[in-house]
């Protein structure tokens, strides 16, 4: 969920977007030409939801001044809101129009409306609340809170959801957040699903702090058999591959007319990536008679600019 420091911003913002009113529907907008120094904005706001969701939706933030703006005008019912810079961690946050409402009730210190219908709002980076008893509970640091990570909300599900726990005793699961109040609702925790892609607003100091340590290897390599052969063969190691501790992904690649091949790979650190290398499917393929000339490169990842681009990182490939 969200951190007590970041109400007053959040609060303004809802209430200047009229988050009371649920029926309100987002003008449908051509794309715009978006300035340079909003991209990672961009980046960052929609991270917080599926890529689907976050092509089409508004992307909201405060300027130098404390003044909300729009940064994006969408076309789709999610609006998106960048991290709050000035809170730990990194928390950006895509709502649908009834879930908007809800925040709005909750930061208002008011009961959502009863007939509201059941909302949505994604953090696919990260979430946290001080207390899952409390929804105003103050922030006090050093204090470890409620920590769900990467989370679905189901919302303005008051008095729906017996049967499920009322307290976060098993990370993975869903539970009841703030229950028996106003503001209970679902939390899902959705990290094997989630856009784990720690992106935020190139040169803040969260971006300084937090440099992604994944490490991309890049493999080349030549060969002296029929592709066929070749193929059939790298069937057998490719499940071998796939279970290695710390890789995220690995793309094949294939150059037949050059007689060269190789392999893009994501590895969650650099450690990962020289265990790889020298292990023992490494030391196969060296000793192979059709493959020669192996070069092999690692890379840091520039995690902000790739968020941007949509590089898959963090999630495997489908």
């Amino acid at each position: 969920m969200f951190r007590s420091t970041a109400l007053p911003a959040l609060s303004v913002l809802l209430l200047s977007l009229g988050a009371c009113v649920p029926s309100a529907q987002v003008t449908p907008a051509r794309p715009i030409d978006v300035p340079a120094g909003d991209a990672a904005l961009i980046a960052n706001a929609t991270s917080a939801a599926p890529e689907a969701i976050a092509r089409t939706a508004t992307v909201i933030a405060s300027d130098s001044k404390g003044q909300m703006r729009t940064v994006r005008k969408g076309s789709g019912e999610f609006t998106c809101f960048p991290d709050d810079p000035t809170t730990p961690g990194n928390a950006p946050m895509c709502f649908d129009q009834a879930g908007l409402a809800w925040a709005q009730a909750w930061m208002s210190n008011q009961s959502p409306a009863p007939n509201l219908p059941i909302g949505i709002a994604y953090m696919l980076q990260s979430s946290w609340t001080q207390s899952n008893a409390d929804p105003h509970a103050a922030t006090v640091p050093g204090t470890p809170g409620v920590q769900t990570g990467p989370a679905l909300m189901i919302l303005n599900t008051r008095g729906m959801l017996q049967g499920h726990p009322r307290e976060p005793t098993n990370p993975g699961q869903p539970f009841v957040m703030w229950p028996g109040t106003p503001y209970e609702h679902l939390m899902v925790p959705v990290a094997a699903s989630a856009r784990l892609t720690d992106v935020h607003p190139i040169g803040s100091t969260k971006q300084q702090e937090n440099r992604m340590p994944q490490q991309i290897l890049q493999v080349n390599l030549k060969f002296s058999i029929p592709r066929a052969d070749l193929a059939a063969a790298w069937l057998d190691v490719a499940q071998p591959i796939a279970d290695l501790p710390g890789l995220r992904w690995k793309v094949w690649l294939m150059n037949e007319a050059e007689n060269e091949a190789g392999g893009i790979y994501l590895f969650e650190s650099k450690a990962a990536a020289e265990s790889y290398m020298a292990g023992p499917i490494v030391a196969a393929l060296k000793s192979s008679p059709a493959i020669s000339n192996i070069t092999a490169k690692l890379f840091d990842v520039m995690g902000d600019h790739s968020a941007i681009t949509r590089g898959p990182l963090n999630q495997a490939l489908s």
